[in-house]
């Protein structure tokens, strides 16, 4: 690219084509890396003064800034491309994307409803905006964005898998009159396995919906078959040590939740969980040892506090720790 530039400087795409090269390979680096961002941008400033009327320059300009979170400037920047083309669904798409980021999500609803006017067949728009409007607490309306993304692209698993993950928090701890909306959450999770079985958050998700209908000897197998596909996956292994729990097994449950507190000892949950079940063992200088741990490494968190001052309180009126 250098030497197309040095050879021909007038010519813009040989300066929007290197910004490419540099947003492309470091996508997702360190803070290192995000200087090569920094390059990228000033080649797409240099191709946008070569040619002001090329929507993509802006474009890619606005895409680089929302990697390096300079999320007004990448508003800014969708706007100019939108100006020069109105009519590419993916600039309204990204800058609704850019919009959901900075927590607007009416004006980020807007943007979706102009990139499915133009692309009505396009599901990916469907399935963001049904996203945003879960994050809002519009749920009906994102089940039926989920539906027309699934309508428009039916081998697509993700969509299914969002959809079923929808139907499984918003039930959660209801009645038994509502307890059938489980159930379609696990028809849209068996759907989205059958579409990809590869992917471990099927299962586990799976899983976890069953565990919220108490069927936890079927809740086991979905998380075992999670940990299969992903054994480094620290909230599967938390998950299989919480079912275990309940299903009073606990000698395997706490060798879970070491998996889970090697996997990332930062999880204040994870350690706390853990002294929650060594309390409920009554191994109580353990479980003080794990709840300090937690409240060491979370001190907002009320839970770990209170849950240590109970354990204090029972067994100091016990005269356990006399």
């Amino acid at each position: 690219y250098d030497l197309a530039i040095q050879n021909n400087p007038e010519n813009s795409d040989y300066y929007y084509s290197k910004g490419i090269v540099y947003k492309s390979y470091y996508i997702g680096s360190t803070l290192e890396k995000m200087n090569r961002f920094e390059e990228a941008l000033e080649y797409y400033d240099i191709a946008i003064q070569k040619d002001i009327e090329n929507s993509n320059y802006y474009f890619n300009k606005a895409t680089t800034l929302y990697k390096m979170d300079r999320l007004e400037e990448a508003l800014k920047q969708y706007d100019f491309a939108i100006e020069k083309n109105s009519n590419n669904s993916n600039y309204y798409d990204n800058k609704a994307e850019t919009l959901k980021k900075m927590k607007r999500y009416n004006e980020a609803l807007e943007q979706y409803d102009k990139a499915i006017l133009i692309s009505p067949q396009s599901s990916y728009y469907y399935n963001n905006k049904a996203i945003t409007l879960e994050g809002m607490g519009r749920l009906e309306e994102s089940l039926e964005a989920y539906d027309l993304a699934i309508k428009q692209d039916p081998e697509n698993s993700e969509y299914y898998f969002n959809k079923g993950k929808l139907y499984s928090g918003y039930f959660k701890a209801i009645t038994l009159n509502k307890m059938n909306k489980f159930e379609e959450a696990l028809l849209y999770n068996d759907q989205a396995i059958q579409k990809n079985p590869e992917i471990s958050d099927y299962f586990n998700n799976k899983a976890e919906t069953l565990f919220k209908m108490k069927k936890y000897k079927d809740a086991l197998q979905f998380f075992d078959q999670a940990i299969q596909k992903n054994s480094e996956n620290p909230l599967y292994l938390n998950n299989m040590a919480m079912t275990l729990d309940r299903m009073n097994r606990v000698q395997e449950a706490l060798q879970y939740y070491d998996k889970a507190i090697q996997k990332n000892p930062e999880n204040s949950d994870y350690l706390r969980n853990k002294a929650d079940l060594l309390n409920q063992m009554k191994r109580f200088e353990e479980a003080l040892y794990y709840y300090d741990l937690a409240i060491k490494k979370n001190p907002e968190n009320a839970n770990h506090h209170y849950n240590k001052g109970t354990i204090n309180f029972e067994n100091f009126q016990s005269g356990y720790f006399r």
